[in-house]
């Protein structure tokens, strides 16, 4: 059987997925995928209100998957939010859903339903506690004083006087669960074992009282942007088809059956908003209110558009019965804007009510036609290829493949089995990473589209009232590496709401640098919301971190060198960029000799007094000593600020005298200290110690996303030169810190390590360093010991602090000597991830190209289209045996750039784009 038509088999429910797995034979190394035409609007009229007119009755036949390289799928509904949801959105909305045959559980929310801000506090004032710039200059002595014991004091002082304000920080909310409940018959809605024996093999029945259902599928196919949930009950086929309209700014749900008038369901909210109101009228089902705390009103429609049976509104239910095709129209909004210092004004039932009207005069079939047009724009834009290899049948430690044979055949295994597989075993089924290189950046396009907010430390979506950490925009390492990878794939309209959001704090970061600092300029810290905070944080060992608008900074230059937008430069990058060199030019203070920051903590990182002597050993919570002098974290930042600041300077021709100041300044910066491990020192003094495994590796910046220590600086040309001393040092800061957890160094453990972000962190390290095993090592510890069955990755917590999540808990997957941890899921590793797999190929800086730098031995072939590199340059190229055999470089006009290739170095003029 041919094996386009045994995948299409297997959706059908002809075949099992098993039932390949005996057959399968070896898959060749598969060309690109053909062109996926998008399919024309059809001339099929309009939606219409309440009959969806023009939809045939029969529309359950499942259509052929895409690639399994391009989709999710599993042979049995989700239980667990956190582990099993999968997760539509269009930057605006994000929805999660689980599949269940007799309920349907969506989780919805909008990303500017939050709680807090001036709507909750009268007085807020971006974070601001008044006073803290006159204890500013006793704090500073009291740190540069160069006695230990002073600095507990400083910390002190900062705790009383130089913290920000908790209240009316808020946090990321949810509108609630919408429960679709589905009657699909008396005689079908009998009770069924877990696992039931059928023709097809074994399935599983995720609900106690579920019909007995056969040939369940439900997937999410990242080709396309489509969620589809399908299965049998009695010899009645039934389709769910999901997805999230960014042109249209609406989620569309389809129910559809094989059996004319045979759809009947309840909608059944539980709601998060206290303040609340469900109404039907006109065939919409509105939810509305204001939000939890500050009273800001929301409003969530949902268009009902379906042909022949009935539909009533009892109690707060909505019940259908005998229906035939339901198409739903789901949008929200609140009144937030963009605007301090209110962040309001926008009619959220005026702007949905707009979108509804809009939306139901076009036919289900151009909602999804428009919808996977604008999706493919950005998701075609680049293409990985990796050859299905055959695989070993043993693991390495002489056990039984659980599933042996070829990786295409793997291939083929739902996505939950797939996962189990490559848990095991640890090696083979390489397209598995490509699978996850089309997971980060169908994440990135559904959660961050121009015009909406940025994706949060979720992305898009939350399942419960107040997301954990707030769901907030964690400044010191999050949300930098949720847009890590966005210019370098294609995406870089997706970091625009990031762009803008950033423009958004220099209001209020002026107003922090004036009431803490006593400077002009702007400047943020550690957290963020969208409510304009940018004060220091409310807790002793991450709050103090004024280095979050230099490392944002980053991303500001980051979209004028890979786009060379000089109009961009002039009107939103300098400007930024220089008011926040500004700051800090007014802000460094002398020690030794050197300029630093300060008062300053290293990334949530510390350390403890021990005979009067200063220690990093990992996490005391509480014992730490914070403000150390000379953390290099900040001073690697504050250097590249001012590098950037200073060439787009020249570029524009502007601020010579600025830049000159800048010069002066960013040649005081304290140098880089190696210590008497051979590590790149964190801080000036050499306390770092071989027992610290810290999920933060701050100090290591300049490696990434910094380029200032590289093994590609020692080439020749304009690449600036660095002693190759500073390359082995922070390889052995890398080594010294790990990547496992270490319970054995009680009671200063970090007990965050090995988690998703930190993990990711240290693959991005490795792989600017060049060490492809040591980065690939980590990617698979990274996707399963801290990756879910729905390839999510996780931050593990312990138990008491996971709050509100206690109503819906996923398995505790953790039982350690600390006690017992529950994974949440974090977006932050997820999106990551593209860039990450892309700089392993790819890597440019200036007008260098660096061609398969950080090559996996597992990949010894393979074909990636449509990359970008620095200089709005666009790369092509297919290797074999680990050497580049062909490659295409291109940019709007030719220009002169230097390729690294194979060990050689080759001047070229690029190809025309």
């Amino acid at each position: 059987m041919h094996r386009r038509n045994i995948i299409r088999s297997i959706a059908l429910g002809i075949l099992s997925p098993r039932s390949f797995i005996k057959t399968g034979k070896k898959s060749p190394f598969r060309k690109s995928a053909p062109d996926r035409s998008t399919t024309a609007e059809r001339s099929s009229p309009a939606i219409g209100s309440p009959v969806e007119k023009g939809s045939s009755p029969d529309s359950a036949s499942p259509l052929i998957p895409p690639h399994p390289d391009e989709r999710l799928f599993f042979a049995r509904p989700g239980q667990y939010w956190n582990s099993q949801a999968m997760h539509i959105g269009n930057g605006y909305l994000g929805l999660s859903f689980l599949g269940g045959v007799v309920e349907e559980v969506f989780s919805i929310t909008e990303k500017s339903l939050w709680t807090g801000g001036p709507g909750e506090k009268k007085d807020y004032f971006y974070g601001i506690k008044k006073g803290g710039r006159e204890y500013l200059p006793e704090i500073r002595k009291l740190i540069l004083s160069d006695q230990v014991e002073n600095l507990k004091q400083a910390d002190k002082l900062v705790e009383e006087h130089f913290w920000g304000e908790e209240a009316g920080y808020g946090h990321f909310s949810a509108f609630g669960r919408l429960s679709v409940l589905f009657d699909h018959g008396a005689a079908n809605n009998k009770d069924t074992p877990d696992y039931k024996d059928t023709p097809n093999g074994k399935e599983i029945a995720g609900d106690p009282a579920a019909p007995d259902y056969r040939n369940y599928m439900r997937s999410l196919d990242l080709s396309e942007s489509i969620a589809r949930v399908q299965y049998e009950a009695g010899g009645v086929r039934y389709l769910r088809e999901y997805f999230c309209s960014y042109p249209d700014k609406v989620a569309v749900m389809r129910f559809s059956s094989g059996k004319q008038a045979s759809l009947s369901f309840r909608l059944k909210w539980k709601v998060f908003q206290k303040d609340h109101t469900i109404a039907f009228e006109k065939n919409v089902f509105q939810l509305s209110g204001t939000i939890n705390g500050n009273k800001r009103r929301y409003c969530l429609k949902m268009q009902l558009l379906y042909s022949q049976g009935e539909v009533s509104l009892q109690g707060e239910e909505l019940v259908f019965s005998n229906a035939g095709p339901v198409t739903i129209l789901l949008t929200a909004a609140t009144e937030y804007k963009p605007v301090p210092p209110l962040y309001n004004g926008a009619d959220p039932d005026a702007m949905t009510q707009g979108w509804i009207d809009q939306a139901k005069s076009r036919t289900f079939d151009i909602l999804k036609s428009r919808h996977v047009t604008d999706y493919r724009r950005l998701y075609d834009r680049t293409r990985l290829t990796l050859p299905a290899r055959n695989l070993s049948k043993t693991s390495s430690s002489g056990e039984p493949s659980p599933a042996q044979g070829t990786a295409a055949a793997c291939e083929l295994l739902p996505t939950n089995e797939r996962w189990e597989r490559y848990k095991k075993l640890k090696t083979g089924d390489p397209g598995l990473k490509v699978l996850y290189f089309n997971l980060g950046r169908y994440l990135l396009i559904s959660s961050s589209r121009p015009g909406s907010l940025p994706a949060n430390l979720q992305g898009a979506w939350n399942m419960v009232e107040a997301a954990p950490w707030s769901g907030n925009y964690q400044s010191n390492i999050n949300v930098q590496l949720n847009y890590s990878g966005a210019c370098s794939t294609g995406l870089s309209e997706c970091m625009d709401p990031y762009i803008d959001w950033i423009k958004g704090l220099v209001v209020p970061g002026r107003a922090v640098a004036k009431e803490y600092y006593g400077s002009e300029g702007w400047v943020s810290h550690p957290i963020g919301n969208i409510w304009g905070y940018c004060a220091p944080g409310f807790g002793a060992e991450w709050g103090m971190y004024p280095a979050g608008a230099a490392w944002h900074c980053h991303f500001i230059w980051k979209k004028f060198a890979y786009s060379r937008d000089h109009v961009y430069l002039e009107r939103t990058g300098y400007p930024v960029l220089k008011e926040a060199s500004a700051f800090w030019l007014r802000n460094l203070v002398e020690y030794k000799g050197w300029l630093i920051s300060g008062p300053s903590g290293s990334a949530e990182h510390g350390a403890f007094l021990s005979d009067g002597k200063l220690i990093a050993s990992g996490s005391s919570y509480g014992a730490d000593v914070i403000n150390i002098p000379g953390n290099f974290q900040d001073i690697e930042m504050i250097r590249e600020l001012f590098d950037h600041t200073i060439e787009a300077a020249a570029l524009l021709k502007t601020d010579q005298a600025f830049s000159d100041q800048l010069k002066v300044a960013h040649g005081r910066l304290m140098p880089f200290k190696i210590g008497r491990y051979g590590q790149l020192q964190e801080w000036e003094e050499d306390i770092d110690t071989p027992g610290c495994n810290h999920r933060h590796i701050a100090h290591l910046y300049a490696v990434w996303p910094a380029q200032q220590i590289s093994p590609f600086a020692n080439m020749t040309g304009p690449v600036k030169p660095v002693n190759a001393e500073w390359v082995a040092a922070a390889k052995k800061a890398l080594e010294l810190r790990g990547e496992d957890r270490n319970y054995k160094n009680l009671p200063h453990k970090d007990i965050f390590t090995a988690a998703n972000w930190s993990l990711a962190l240290r693959m991005a390290c490795w792989i600017r360093l060049q060490e492809a095993e040591r980065a690939g090592k980590i990617f698979t510890q990274l996707v399963t010991e801290a990756g879910f069955e729905n390839l999510l990755t996780f931050q593990q917590t312990p138990a008491a602090f996971t709050g509100s999540l206690k109503e819906q808990p996923d398995v505790y997957y953790f039982s350690t000597p600390e006690g017992s941890w529950t994974p949440v899921w974090q977006i932050d590793a997820s999106l990551a991830i593209p860039g990450l797999l892309t700089e392993m190929l790819l890597q440019s800086y200036e007008d260098h190209l660096f061609l398969l730098p950080a090559l996996p031995a597992d990949w010894p072939e393979g074909k990636i289209t449509g990359i970008r590199a620095e200089g709005n340059l666009s790369v092509d190229m297919e290797w074999n045996n680990g050497k580049v055999t062909t490659y295409r470089v291109s940019s709007p006009a030719p220009r002169k750039i230097r390729v690294h290739v194979n060990g050689e170095t080759k001047e070229l003029l690029t190809s025309l784009l």
